[in-house]
């Protein structure tokens, strides 16, 4: 978390700043999370408001998979507060780690290629990020997989899915 010494006007701070200081502190929270292994699953920021009455401004971001990435979580962070409405004086930003799970590990080559699957795990952490992004951006319910259905009728062979075979 970070707190400051007196009310902030998010007016008064550019984007960058803002989203940079939340990018440091979610580089704090990966750094034993990576050591261990794991990434995040989903992630809490919270803005202090500067009205110690009022309840925090909480921004929600899920993963499909476990991320490791700071500047993905921070374009994720930065998605969602762009849909957000921000109050107008903030006291404080905490970073929370709400889950977690571990990180699908693997060799590297060294000069590219040959080993088979290789390419296609790449291309599914790839997809597994833009589906981050678009949930983000659209909201979690937005993306769905078709999924074949047994039906003699072609426009109803088909039913929505949550991707990835994740539950609704």
């Amino acid at each position: 978390s970070q707190a400051f010494d007196f009310p902030v006007r998010l007016a008064d701070l550019d984007e960058q700043q803002f989203v940079g200081m939340i990018d440091g502190l979610i580089g704090r929270c990966l750094g034993p999370l990576v050591a261990r292994g794991d990434g995040v699953l989903a992630l809490q920021v919270r803005l202090e408001h500067a009205a110690r009455l009022a309840t925090p401004t909480v921004i929600d971001v899920g993963m499909f998979r476990p991320a490791a990435s700071r500047p993905h979580l921070g374009e994720l962070v930065r998605l969602r507060l762009g849909r957000q409405r921000l109050p107008a004086e903030i006291d404080g930003v905490a970073v929370e780690v709400i889950a977690t799970g571990t990180v699908a590990c693997r060799q590297r080559l060294l000069f590219g290629g040959g080993v088979q699957g290789l390419e296609a795990s790449d291309a599914d952490a790839e997809v597994a990020m833009l589906r981050d992004r678009l949930a983000g951006r659209l909201g979690r319910a937005a993306g769905f997989e078709p999924q074949a259905v047994g039906d003699a009728q072609p426009e109803h062979a088909w039913a929505a899915a949550p991707p990835g075979g994740a539950a609704a």
